[in-house]
């Protein structure tokens, strides 16, 4: 767990910003405080996700191709936006088990470059929000599906960066799709084919901060392939071992699987579990248990099928309560 130290700073740090929001003419201020703590990395993160709206943004800029200064084509701008409203609508409604849903998602066309920001719709009243509350850990998320399906379409664009590819971390964030959801998102990236766009943007909220993302022409073929693949099977496994750390911009973690010495990546299932593993990551060789989806993709090249994980649950344990991973169990 965080030392002494370090969760006095990072409390001091929430309650900082906190005050300063609560005041009208808090930009100067802020700004100093913000130099202040640029070469501390958790500490950055924890500032990122005070600031963050309350609801999920993801920002997208598109440029290449036929982006011509600040301009593009229009109806390909236009059936890429739909697209992608499409990809996030479908995964809010099968997350959740509905049927239908009202088309909720908001959209700011933002002024200079080729620019887009999908925003979840608000849940909350502002006139309620508390701004200096008791100084807890972390701010959890509002339980949105719309804030959650953008932060999953983030993750999937931000593994699909060819200069750093991870198949493992890719094929963990195309899983948590629902399958409508990434084939809007396909078609959604035909038209950035068509367009020879490439894509960079970030997704933030509150509580979970910033999934940064680059997506270049050859990253979008790759991705256009990847989401057509299908998940055919997943299967529950608990799992024990050590944390080998976390990247909190592509949406994963590591951990060093007992006794075998394997590592295995995975991706969090939710904001909730993103958090945790934050928390607990902190403290050097933290020995835990995880509860997997292991999601097994199948394609002609690979009829046995690619093995990808999600945690969705998280938890420290002590030495004493450790057991083996069975064999033969596709780590």
């Amino acid at each position: 767990m965080e030392s002494s130290s370090a969760s006095t700073a990072s409390s001091e740090l929430r309650r900082s910003i906190r005050h300063l929001l609560a005041e009208s003419d808090y930009e100067l201020e802020l700004g100093s405080l913000l130099a202040v703590i640029r070469d501390d990395p958790e500490l950055v993160r924890i500032a990122e996700a005070e600031l963050a709206p309350r609801n999920g943004h993801l920002e997208l800029h598109l440029d290449g191709g036929s982006v011509k200064g600040h301009a593009t084509v229009a109806k390909s701008f236009g059936q890429f936006v739909t697209r992608m409203a499409d990809a996030t609508k479908a995964a809010v409604r099968e997350m959740a088990g509905l049927a239908a849903l009202p088309d909720e998602l908001l959209v700011d066309a933002g002024a200079g470059s080729v620019r887009v920001t999908f925003v979840a719709p608000p849940r909350h009243d502002p006139a309620a929000e508390i701004t200096v509350p008791e100084i807890e850990d972390e701010i959890v998320p509002d339980e949105d599906g719309y804030s959650e399906a953008l932060r999953r379409i983030a993750v999937v664009l931000s593994n699909a960066d060819t200069a750093s590819l991870d198949d493992e971390n890719l094929n963990a964030a195309v899983g948590l799709l629902p399958s409508s959801a990434r084939h809007h998102l396909r078609v959604a990236l035909d038209q950035v084919h068509r367009g020879a766009w490439s894509i960079d943007g970030e997704f933030s909220q509150r509580g979970v901060g910033r999934v940064q993302l680059h997506v270049g022409e050859s990253g979008v073929g790759y991705l256009r392939e990847k989401l057509t693949e299908t998940v055919t099977e997943r299967e529950a496994r608990e799992a024990k071992g050590f944390l080998d750390g976390h990247t909190w911009s592509k949406g994963t973690m590591r951990l060093i699987l007992e006794p075998t010495g394997e590592t295995l990546t995975a991706s969090f299932g939710s904001p909730g579990v993103q958090l945790e593993v934050a928390r607990l990551d902190a403290n050097p060789s933290q020995r835990v248990r995880v509860k997997l989806d292991v999601l097994i993709t199948r394609t002609l090249a690979l009829p046995d099928g690619r093995r990808s994980y999600v945690v969705q649950e998280i938890e420290p344990v002590d030495e004493e309560s450790l057991f083996s991973v069975e064999p033969g169990s596709g780590a």
